[in-house]
């Protein structure tokens, strides 16, 4: 029985983390679950798994209408304490946005496996986390669907490959739905509403990254994770629109043959495969039917359309702490769209005015990565404070 702890219990990859471990009691057994608020699920959750330990980041003690047993944490240093604890052999990490980074770190520096799914943990600090990773003797298994696909097509063709000495890999190629905007017309894309942006063809996420596929932010920061995953040069790195989201990504080799990963677009398949790794057990997941029609089709991505991809590029090539801005500018950009301070159109703009900034530098600690998304979170409110609608 592998110990799983679930950071972001409460979120879409914490509900589909619980799907995979109730349809698996004889292979996994919960040993924690965390949420920032949502205390009503977290006591569903412990009356269903009542050996296992709950932490609420967003929330003191006090702010409950029930007295918490000793196996619940409260706040920051509640997490800390809740992870150090929790025993645990993996955790899934699922957890929204830059607070999950702090999660991240508190993880690996227990000696505990990360799969991870939240992507600001590599974009902000993956030279760091990969550091903290090794010295603790932990692997770092991706979830997202696109990273997973292409963590197993590589882990599986090096092996393929194994007495062959030169690198075998000559290019990543990331697939992306294309967002509900995907034939829209530019004009039209800049005034679209929040109830537009929400509306993903093909996947079921939470509000912030849901608009972000809508701007194909989602898939810039996943741009820089694979850079940083898989330490790849990012012009090895190229992102084809795929609209029915059954292939996740490909690898292609020197030889220039292809190697893709397909499945049904849900995220408990790839959880899944982070779980049983190194092995691979039968999870029950539909197969695809053969037998009837299937479409898969790619096209290029707009990218004078939807900038928020080649700014990512740009990003990287800066270096420094440009990946942290991009990340931070985004969240604040997208929370004020959310809000309806801005148009939809105004996210791309104000991402790229707080990058126009200095931001070089070495990320040489988790402080200064900190530091950099508190300042340039600033800066973004400020820039935003112009733009009001």
């Amino acid at each position: 029985m592998k110990k799983v702890l679930v950071l972001g219990a409460t979120g879409s990859i914490g509900a589909s983390t619980l799907r995979v471990i109730s349809e698996k009691k004889d292979l996994y057994t919960p040993v924690g679950f965390s949420a920032n608020k949502d205390y009503k699920k977290l006591q569903e959750l412990n009356a269903q798994y009542p050996g296992a330990m709950f932490c609420l980041t967003g929330l003191t003690k006090d702010d409950l209408p029930f007295k918490p047993d000793s196996n619940w944490f409260f706040g920051k240093t509640g997490l800390e304490e809740f992870i150090q604890n929790s025993g645990a052999e993996i955790c899934i990490n699922g957890i929204a946005g830059s607070p999950g980074l702090f999660a991240s770190v508190k993880v690996l520096e227990n000696g505990i496996n990360l799969a991870l799914a939240n992507k600001e943990t590599m974009v902000m600090a993956g030279d760091l986390i990969k550091k903290t990773a090794k010295k603790n003797h932990c692997c770092i298994i991706p979830v997202d669907s696109e990273h997973s696909a292409v963590f197993f097509l590589i882990t599986s063709l090096k092996k393929c490959f194994s007495e062959f000495n030169e690198p075998i890999i000559s290019r990543i190629i990331l697939t992306a739905s294309g967002g509900p905007f995907r034939t829209w017309e530019k004009n039209k894309i800049m005034t679209a509403k929040l109830s537009d942006a929400l509306k993903h063809p093909t996947w079921s996420m939470g509000r912030k990254i849901t608009v972000d596929s809508a701007t194909m932010a989602n898939k810039g920061l996943e741009v820089i994770e694979a850079w940083q995953l898989f330490d790849i040069s990012p012009d090895k790195i190229t992102v084809t629109v795929h609209p029915q989201s059954l292939v996740h990504s490909m690898v292609e080799l020197i030889d220039n043959s292809v190697y893709a990963q397909l499945s049904q677009p849900d995220m408990a398949h790839p959880i899944a495969q982070a779980l049983s790794y190194p092995y691979c057990v039968n999870s029950g997941f539909r197969p695809f039917d053969f037998s009837s029609f299937l479409t898969i089709s790619f096209e290029p991505p707009r990218s004078d359309v939807f900038r928020m991809l080649p700014l990512a590029y740009e990003t990287i090539k800066k270096g420094g702490f440009y990946p942290v801005v991009y990340n931070g500018a985004n969240e604040i950009a997208v929370e004020s769209f959310i809000q309806g301070k801005i148009t939809f159109g105004e996210i791309s703009r104000i991402v790229e005015e707080c990058l126009q900034k200095d931001w070089n530098g070495v990320p040489d600690s988790y402080e200064s990565v900190e530091d950099c998304n508190i300042q340039c979170k600033e800066i973004s409110r400020r820039i935003i404070s112009k733009t009001e609608v």
